[in-house]
């Protein structure tokens, strides 16, 4: 059994343990993400993301529009500051938000994000992606294809971080 297939099945394992969806719609997400093209579309930075062309990427799709959405921000910062330490990859961070100032005054006074993110004001990201609407499935490990290896959220999971830990460590040893 080759080492992408076992992850898969681990992912499967993790993803089932955290929906409400039956599994069979599970496997059938998953199975039709891993290894699907991703577009990043080019949109408006609040700064600039480094591309990172032989390596992997985090890409996650957040609600720019709820407070508590883009609060998770904060707990995005705290995994990749606990393990992301030496910047090997970058993380693009696809906030949906009419009004970006709003993202602005936000962080500014409350959640102190030094990560750049996208602000994605007509949602292309989920568009040009066709994205589930389950919010666990809006965020992946991408590989520098922009194929996805991974689909999860590591941020509601612990296990699903630590298998994000394992992919990317692995990764890395072997390259």
């Amino acid at each position: 059994m080759k080492y992408y297939q076992i992850l898969i099945i681990i992912q499967l394992v993790i993803t089932f343990g955290c929906s409400n969806l039956n599994k069979s719609e599970n496997e059938k997400i998953v199975d039709e993400w891993i290894g699907k093209e991703i577009i990043l579309p080019k949109l408006k930075y609040n700064d600039i993301i480094k591309e990172n062309q032989s390596g992997l990427k985090i890409v996650s799709r957040i609600n720019g529009n709820c407070y508590s959405c883009i609060s998770q921000l904060t707990e995005w910062k705290e995994f990749m500051n606990s393990f992301f330490q030496n910047e090997k990859f970058p993380f693009y961070f696809y906030l949906v938000i009419a009004d970006s100032s709003v993202y602005i005054k936000i962080n500014k006074e409350k959640i102190h994000f030094d990560y750049p993110v996208i602000f994605d004001t007509n949602d292309d990201f989920r568009k040009k992606n066709k994205l589930s609407h389950n919010n666990i499935f809006h965020s992946m490990l991408i590989n520098s294809d922009n194929k996805v290896i991974l689909i999860g959220n590591p941020i509601s999971n612990v296990r699903m971080q630590d298998l994000y830990k394992k992919v990317i460590d692995n990764y890395y040893e072997k390259n």
